[in-house]
């Protein structure tokens, strides 16, 4: 099963069947709803989506005393609660409530209140961080510099080993993002592999034990009240499944502004991905109108020389089903999975692209996204 979810999601209707839909397509099991209840599990009730919604509430307050206030109220009802804040103030007394789950900051503030000392209480007291990445969707933004804050932050959360998860702040289906993407977006920020694996692990068991608190039957942490009459126990979050990384073989180099010696260049392999435009409207997106966006959000994370270096070419593209494959260098397939992710809009339509596979040859890939489309 899937590792990640989406831990933020604020629905604008409540339709939940475009979200899922997307979701399940991106493979998906579970996200998390923002100011959504939590309703126990009735025994015998059927389950309405092959997507688990989770539930969270979120605290968007500056004075402690208002988060005092508001913080008993919550608790019991939402399986996971969160603080937005930009005060420094309020950030220190968070870390230090274990009723509270994850404390968000806004990129604006994230130099400011994310230090040392206040990472040092969060990893003893075992608070999330949530990293907004949803300003990078914006093409307008500086997603160079948003980058280089965003890394010196997590820089510190790696130092003290705090646990953090990222977050795309989803208000739209087409928000959704796929694992593979975030975990390349991760990689350019100095996050190995293997650490953003245990955090969503950590968040997932973080879950689970906040929906055992809220069941009638819960005693305490591992312990529960068994009655043979009434089974009320909470449905369980899908486990993680580390074989399910091994899905697709993958060579991960970043790319380096370095000058590669005579030998490197030799071993630089083609990587070939297979993608798909997702769209809500019937729209057809054109080849010219795809690399001219991807281009200008490549050169805006990386700089002229290293668009320079990727190697990006469209080997095949197909406009009426809004598929294709694109073709890069080895050495930039992160950096390229990355800018694939963080492109949102085309031609001010919005869009999610989703790498649905990669390989080392363009062999049969075409006949992968046939079936895929079916």
């Amino acid at each position: 099963m899937p590792f990640f979810i989406e831990p933020k999601v604020e629905l604008t209707d409540k339709d939940f069947s475009s979200y899922d839909k997307i979701a399940a397509r991106l493979g998906l099991k579970a996200y998390v709803i923002l100011n959504e209840k939590y309703k126990k599990k009735v025994k015998g009730e059927k389950k309405e989506s092959i997507i688990d919604h989770i539930t969270r509430y979120e605290i968007r307050e500056n004075t402690v005393e208002k988060v005092r206030k508001i913080l008993p109220n919550v608790r019991l009802n939402y399986e996971i609660i969160s603080i937005q804040t930009s005060s420094p103030k309020v950030a220190q007394w968070v870390v230090k409530d274990n009723r509270v789950d994850i404390l968000s900051i806004a990129n604006i503030s994230i130099r400011e209140i994310i230090t040392g000392p206040l990472a040092n209480v969060a990893a003893e007291n075992n608070t999330f961080f949530e990293i907004d990445l949803s300003s990078l969707l914006n093409e307008k933004s500086n997603s160079s510099m948003i980058m280089r804050n965003i890394s010196r932050a997590i820089n510190i959360l790696l130092k003290e080993k705090v646990k953090f998860i990222f977050t795309f702040n989803v208000s739209s289906p087409l928000e959704f993002r796929d694992k593979r993407g975030i975990i390349s977006i991760g990689k350019l920020l100095g996050v190995p592999e293997d650490i953003i694996r245990k955090n969503y692990h950590d968040f997932f068991s973080l879950v689970e034990l906040n929906r055992n608190k809220l069941s009638d039957n819960f005693v305490a942490p591992g312990i529960s009240i068994v009655s043979k009459e009434i089974d009320d126990s909470p449905s369980k979050l899908p486990q993680s499944d580390e074989s399910s990384f091994n899905e697709f073989e993958f060579l991960d180099i970043p790319i380096s502004l370095e000058e590669h010696t005579l030998t490197n260049k030799k071993l630089e392999r083609q990587r070939y991905l297979l993608f798909e435009i997702m769209i809500l409207k019937d729209e057809k997106i054109s080849d010219k109108a795809l690399l001219e966006t991807f281009w200008s959000a490549y050169t805006s994370l990386f700089g002229a020389v290293g668009s320079s270096r990727a190697g990006v070419y469209l080997s095949y593209y197909n406009n009426e089903e809004n598929y294709g494959i694109l073709r890069c260098s080895n050495y930039s397939i992160n950096s390229v999975r990355a800018t694939l992710t963080l492109i949102s809009k085309i031609n001010d339509l919005p869009v999610l692209i989703h790498v649905l596979k990669t390989s080392g040859t363009i062999k049969n890939l075409k006949d992968i996204a046939r079936k895929k489309q079916k």
